[in-house]
């Protein structure tokens, strides 16, 4: 059926759907992130300030100082205080007030002392109305109207001084909660030194605004300042959108990406939810100073998809992207009415949040690659380790890049390990800095062409995605061709005994590979597939893959693991890889004498409700162009559940189309074709109604067992794969968000 207001009836079986844990909000320890209760005004913008010694969260007085409030979010914006410095802690008894300082300059080992890029100077506020109170915030400023990018935090109740009111320094936020004034009161405990004379700063002429600052470890006035002893902003984002009643709790991030001649890039974001999200896009730079720039905030309607173009291949740009700098994307997001910070969120129908889901179309060398987003809510152990089972190196034919993010406020160092059936050939190091992206280009290593795998590791989280891109000759490809391309995120942690996916295929016109890294390096492993069919019936594989005692890397043709009587070409199945010691594997199929490629890695878990926002179907879709979601039951016919699923599909104005119930046996599969099947009528008569408006779509892949009289969620298996000359080639994994369990569980076959 067709629905077309943005808000649904209720859902019988949301009630089944399994609480989300309790998580870290972003990357925050969820102890340091206020209540609502300790702000002011509840719709007032909040502010996160992270420091060398902990988060300094800063409520915005939005309504009484609309110029400096603007003016502080537009330093945040652009990422201009990203690792500047804590320079000023002065004291009553030297200069009059107490106050802390910063905003104005950066500080590295090896480029010196230099001024945080200014923007214009802000005119003063016509009405200060707020006495400068222990706790509250302002502009530095050298006389009338000249407020930039410093600002001050007043330690102590500066508001008898006479002349912040007569020069009008104009109070604009306060320090919002108790454990962010314990951490300014720790930064203001600091040994203070005078560093004018100092042999790193002395020589710049901003010198003299060093005579009181703050250091932090075993400060040397011989060696100098250095960064382990500086006290840092680390980094300054939005932690709570203006009118938001919720801080912002899910992070989704993709490590890749580029600006430059012939390249385009979109980002989708598709709401599952009946109630509006608020949400920001940060991009993280690699290598510039301004590290971090929100590109845009607002709202994503109930139920409804939304695109950005980044920038177009023509220059102009809908967003200010920098050009020729590699960087990540980040998309954060909370409901905008009730709940709570780091709970299950109160939302307005009371159902739980979904986050939002988000997903990249990237076109460079000629070739697309569209996949989704890995969600970082959560930092663990198993996010400082990523394996990447298939990475491509061809001098002539292929370019690979594997691309990475610090997720963490605190530098590390990753390790880039390349695998070849023998164990490690090569091992790199690659330093990287709090939330900055980092790759490696694989062509500019004295490696044999070849297929191989990748283990990235650091001491903080990360993630990591591979792209390969086919050139001509080595040579990028001229602008208007077509090339196949494919990305893949990887794997977390050291893999597992079991993995699926929904959507495999052996293309008579093409080759399927199956590739898999197996991580320990003391002891060997082997693999067994086995596929599954629509009916539920399965096969298993002519051969067993043996990986070396010393760990390594196996590619298998999947033509070569299953006869075509086993497994008929062109016939899509559900693959299931079992290993005596963890693994991690990845499915790439070429299509079309390999002119188009998709790649995924295989799932090692699932949860309840798989999401994605790249549903596409340009035209309608028709016999060369398809989106198809892969659908598997994963259960053993003895986990006694009636498996029933339900797909839903969310579209720009807020509308959805859902299927109704349908039931899948045990270890059975479906593959619903957009463009095809009379499931999914309603879909191409609400594409057909706008094609250009509506052929993007978020698809929603619910699943519930109806053995009792209340329905239960149960994990699902789904993939979306889309092949077709006019749309860029896909083989996506979902997001999942709650009730998440591994494939060894043992309810599952």
């Amino acid at each position: 059926m067709t629905r077309t207001t943005p808000t649904r009836p209720a859902n019988p079986f949301t009630s089944a759907f399994e609480a989300l844990e309790r998580r870290i909000v972003l990357s925050f320890d969820p102890s340091t992130v206020p209540s609502t209760g300790d702000l002011e005004n509840v719709d007032n913008p909040v502010a996160l300030i992270e420091t060398s010694l902990g988060n300094i969260y800063v409520e915005l007085f939005v309504n009484d100082t609309p110029t400096y409030t603007a003016n502080f979010i537009n330093y945040l914006e652009s990422g201009r205080w990203a690792d500047s410095l804590f320079h000023r802690r002065s004291q009553v008894s030297t200069s009059g007030l107490a106050v802390l300082q910063g905003g104005g300059f950066h500080f590295t080992d090896e480029g010196g002392l230099s001024s945080v890029q200014a923007f214009n100077a802000v005119p003063d506020e016509a009405s200060p109305v707020r006495a400068h109170d222990e706790r509250t915030l302002s502009f530095a400023k050298a006389g009338a109207n000249t407020a930039t990018s410093q600002w001050f935090i007043n330690l102590e109740d500066n508001s008898g001084l006479q002349f912040l009111v007569d020069q009008r320094f104009t109070v604009f936020g306060r320090v919002a909660d108790d454990d962010s004034w314990g951490v300014v009161q720790a930064i203001a405990g600091l040994d203070i030194e005078d560093l004018r004379s100092d042999p790193n700063i002395s020589s710049s002429p901003s010198s003299g605004a060093f005579g009181d600052t703050p250091v932090r470890g075993t400060y040397n006035a011989t060696t100098g300042l250095t960064e382990d002893n500086a006290v840092y902003v680390v980094a300054v984002t939005m932690a709570k959108a203006q009118g938001a009643e919720n801080f912002f709790e899910n992070r989704l991030v993709y490590p890749g990406g580029y600006r430059g001649p012939g390249i385009l890039t979109d980002v989708e974001l598709g709401n599952a939810n009946n109630f509006d999200v608020v949400y920001q896009i940060i991009i993280r730079y690699q290598g510039v100073v301004d590290r971090d720039q929100t590109i845009t905030t607002g709202e994503l309607a109930a139920n409804s998809h939304d695109t950005f173009r980044l920038f177009n291949t023509n220059g102009n740009a809908q967003f200010d992207v920098l050009p020729l700098t590699p960087y990540s994307i980040e998309v954060w997001s909370t409901p905008r009415d009730s709940g709570g910070i780091g709970d299950a969120v109160s939302t307005p129908d009371n159902t739980e949040f979904i986050p939002l889901v988000a997903s990249i179309k990237h076109t460079d060398y000629a070739g697309r690659v569209s996949e989704q987003f890995i969600d970082a809510s959560t930092l663990d152990e198993d996010q400082q380790e990523w394996l990447l089972p298939r990475v491509e190196i061809d001098d002539t034919s292929r370019e690979t890049f594997v691309t990475f993010l610090n997720l963490s406020d605190t530098n590390t160092t990753v390790t880039i390990q390349i695998f070849g059936n023998a164990g490690t050939i090569r091992t790199i190091t690659r330093p990287l800095d709090a939330y900055r992206r980092g790759g490696v280009q694989m062509s500019r290593f004295d490696i044999p062409d070849g297929v191989y795998a990748v283990r990235a590791s650091a001491d903080q989280p990360i993630a990591a995605v591979a792209t390969t891109f086919e050139t001509d000759g080595g040579i990028k490809p001229p602008t208007g061709t077509t090339r196949r391309a494919h990305a893949a995120a990887g794997s977390t942690g050291n893999g597992a005994t079991r993995a699926f996916t929904s959507a495999a295929e052996i293309p008579s016109n093409g080759v399927a590979f199956l590739d898999v890294l197996q991580n320990a390096a003391t002891v060997g492993s082997v693999v067994t597939l086995t596929a599954f069919f629509n009916d539920g019936t399965s096969v298993d594989s002519g051969t067993v893959t043996v990986l070396s005692p010393s760990g390594g890397h196996r590619q298998i043709n999947l033509r070569d693991a299953f006869t075509e009587s086993q497994v008929a070409s062109d016939v899509r199945f559900t693959l299931r890889v079992n290993a005596s010691t963890a693994v991690a594997s990845q499915t790439t199929i070429f299509y079309d004498n390999i002119d188009e490629a998709v790649a995924a890695a295989l799932p090692t878990q699932i949860g309840s409700g798989a999401y994605f926002s790249n549903g596409f179907l340009p035209g309608g879709g028709g016999p060369n162009v398809d989106d198809v979601i892969a659908i598997f039951n994963p259960f053993a016919l003895s986990a006694g559940v009636t498996f029933r699923y339900q797909l839903e599909f969310g579209f720009t104005d807020g509308s959805t189309v859902t299927t109704g119930l349908q039931t899948l046996a045990s270890n059975a599969r479906a593959s619903i074709s957009v463009s095809g099947s009379a499931l999914l009528n309603d879909v191409r008569a609400k594409i057909a109604q706008n094609p250009n408006q509506f052929q993007r779509y978020t698809v929603t892949v619910l699943a519930f067992d109806t053995s009792t009289p209340t329905p239960t969620a149960v994990p699902v298996l789904a993939q979306l794969v889309r092949l077709g000359s006019s749309s860029q080639p896909a083989l996506s994994n979902p997001v999942y968000f709650a009730g998440v369990v591994p494939f060894t569980s043992g309810q599952f076959n």
